[in-house]
């Protein structure tokens, strides 16, 4: 698999190696450990169209959280415009990243909400692990911290702010 992330053109459609969800899922990781984020982003976006019910699938990370939160992660960065050159996103582009993140965060935290409803104590230990997780890790700051925060337009900034206290006050 690392062979072939790195034989990818920088312009590669990952959509013709996409034959199910997990090869979706497994290519948007791949991609996303080699810094390819707007590719990893583009192959969850593809993933998630083709089979809808995998944005809810669980990565098998020491913390499970679904994959439209690992998909976010990319989205992230690439709207931050981070990875490998030769990826750059424009401004639009990038803005476009970030809202596509913060909508994939939004369904990963309301994905958590109902497994805690559906699974009391397995699920509401997974939520307040997927959150904490997701307000430790170092790509998320990005859109949570406030420096960053600052460097955007005050309307997506609002839109972060509000999600990070929503995912605070599922934990609670």
């Amino acid at each position: 698999l690392i062979r072939l992330g790195l034989a990818l053109p920088q312009a590669a459609a990952p959509e013709s190696l996409i034959g199910d969800a997990w090869d979706g899922i497994l290519l948007g990781l791949l991609l996303q450990g080699l810094g390819r984020h707007h590719a990893s982003m583009r192959a969850f976006e593809v993933t998630f169209a083709v089979e809808p019910e995998s944005r809810d699938r669980l990565l098998p990370w020491p913390v499970p959280y679904p994959a439209t939160a690992g998909a976010a992660q990319s989205a992230l960065l690439a709207g931050w415009d981070i990875g490998v050159r030769g990826e750059a996103v424009d401004g639009p582009g990038r803005a476009a990243c970030r809202r596509l993140a913060l909508r994939w965060m939004r369904e990963a935290l309301e994905c958590m909400r109902r497994m805690a409803l559906t699974d009391a104590e397995n699920g509401a230990r997974r939520l307040r692990a997927a959150v904490s997780s997701w307000l430790e890790q170092s790509d998320y700051s990005l859109a949570r911290e406030e420096s960053n925060l600052r460097r955007l337009p005050a309307e997506e900034a609002e839109a972060w702010r509000t999600f990070w206290r929503e995912a605070r006050a599922a934990v609670e």
